[in-house]
Formats: structure tokens, sequence, C-alpha cells
């Protein structure tokens, strides 16, 4: 199969680029640049956005890119995150429609920044979007993505992706260094949920949604077993094998984060419904599983 991947140079991209690789996929990778200097972990073409006509006979697309949420939401970052969804998504598909060969199946990564913040509810696919920036950029992305099913004649699937860990990049990039300095703990009260999913999963996920021509539609992407934050610092901790008692205040979050601070308070308890329902394997469900492998304590 070939496979056109946006993003591919990011933390998901590279791993997703890596392991279609090992199957015996061949990776297209599209950039904003003409010819990157790109050091990958998977060998890759790479076409620039001006040569989309290399594209004839790509089999399907990945579309991870996207400006990182991860950031302070000052007024122009929250325009960048918002058109790097909405607007990138339409110029992808819009340049797709010019193929005279369609991809026969276009995945898109969103995020459960979409339910909001729903404190103890249990959320699946069908619960309804929440209240927020965030929520309401993932409603209008999902949207256009959702739109290529028309418009490409090819199958779609979204998934709405939770906190992904990894090693080297990543939740972890930001958290570990606190925890190093033994300054690390539980976010604000450490009782909001938090819905997680290890980066082989998420990378397992997305090649189980191009390879089955039975997936379509909405998945969330995440483990099937969330936890509370105050836990997941407790496993970090013992997973680094430092400390992990020093809770970061909710003011001081947001004096660092502005706006986006909310989406770190915010308790998500989200369950992988329907990829479950398709008997699809996780290789680390469980927080402790997740972070022994990560830390090479398994």
């Amino acid at each position: 199969m070939k496979v056109l991947v946006t993003g591919g140079t990011g933390f998901i991209g590279q791993q997703l680029g890596k392991r279609l690789t090992e199957l015996g996929h061949d990776i297209v990778l599209l950039s904003r640049r003409s010819r990157p200097n790109l050091a990958l972990p998977f060998p890759a073409n790479v076409v620039n956005e001006s040569e989309i006509a290399l594209l004839e006979k790509v089999d399907a697309v990945v579309h991870l890119a996207g400006e990182t949420i991860a950031q302070k939401w000052t007024a122009e970052a929250k325009t960048k995150i918002e058109n790097s969804r909405t607007l990138g998504a339409e110029r992808l598909i819009k340049a797709l429609t010019q193929l005279k060969s369609k991809p026969k199946a276009y995945v898109a990564a969103s995020a459960i920044g979409f339910y909001g913040d729903c404190g103890e509810e249990e959320l699946d696919e069908k619960s309804k979007k929440g209240i927020g920036f965030l929520a309401d950029v993932c409603e209008r992305a999902e949207a256009v993505s959702q739109g290529a099913q028309r418009r490409l004649d090819t199958r779609v699937v979204i998934f709405r992706i939770g906190m992904v860990l990894g090693m080297g990049g990543g939740a972890l990039k930001k958290m570990e260094p606190p925890f190093r300095w033994r300054v690390g703990g539980p976010m604000g009260d450490g009782k909001q949920w938090v819905s997680w999913i290890h980066i082989e999963d998420l990378v397992g996920m997305i090649v189980w949604a191009l390879e089955n021509s039975q997936a379509q539609g909405i998945y969330n992407a995440v483990s099937p077993h969330p936890v509370r934050n105050s836990e997941f610092a407790k496993e970090l901790g013992d997973a680094m094998g430092v400390p992990a008692k020093l809770p970061t205040p909710k003011f001081v979050l947001r004096l660092m984060f502005g706006e986006m601070a909310e989406v770190i308070l915010a308790s998500v308890k989200v369950l992988p419904r329907r990829i479950s329902e398709t008997n699809f394997h996780f290789n680390y469900s469980t927080i402790s599983e997740a972070l022994d492998q990560i830390f090479g304590k398994e």
C-alpha cells in the first residue's frame, strides 16, 4: 500500500512511518518545504504541496498535521491551532480531488478535547460535544474530514486521540523534567480523569484502520482504563523512581498556560468502545504497563 502521511515528522508520524515500513508499505510525506532535511527512522518520498500531482496512485491518506495545542493560547496561537486543522484539512482534500486516482481510505487525527470537561461522566463515541475552544475546533475539523467521504468517494476514519505516551515525545516530553527535578506531582487537586494511550497502541489503531476495509467513522483512541490525575502522577513517579507528591496549584497552571490550563485540568473519562467491539488488542491497557515499558521496567 502507498500511504500519504501529513505531519510525518512529528512524534506520532515518525512511529507510524516506521511501523508501516516494517509492514512493507510505501510512505510519502507531504511537506510545505520543497525538500526538507529529514532524519527519519523510515525511508520516505517527500512531496511538496505544489507537487500534489505526484500523488497519483496513493492508496490511503493519514492526516496528522496540526499546530500543537500544548502552548499558551494567545489569540495568535488559537488562530494557528484552528487554521492548521480546518484550513489544512480543506486544502489537502481539495488537492486530492484533483487526482485521477483517489485514495481508498482517509484517516484523520482529532482529539478527546471534543468532549470538553465532563467530570465523572463516562464518554464514548456517541457522547455529545463539550463546551470550549478545543471542542469547537475539533468539531469543525472533523466536519471537514468527514466531507472527504463524499468529495473523494472514500471511507473516512477519525480518531479522537487521548494523551499519547511514549519515550522521546508526546505528553511525557513536557512532564519528565519536573519529575526528574523531584518537583512533579498531580495537576490541581488530582481528581480529574485522564484518558491516555501508549504510542504503540495508537499506531496499531491507525494501521488497523488503513488495512481494515470495514473501519469507518469516529473512534476514541484511548486505553480502556482511564485514571485519576493523582494516580497517573504516582505511577509516573514509580516508573521513573522519583517522588510524585508536589501538586501544581490551579492558579500556577493558569498563569503558565492561560486558557489552555482548562484542558490540563479537565476531567475527561473516555472509553474506546467502538474499537473494543472489534476485539482490537491493546498491548498496554493499564497505565502501569505503559509507563513501565516506556521507562524500561518491564
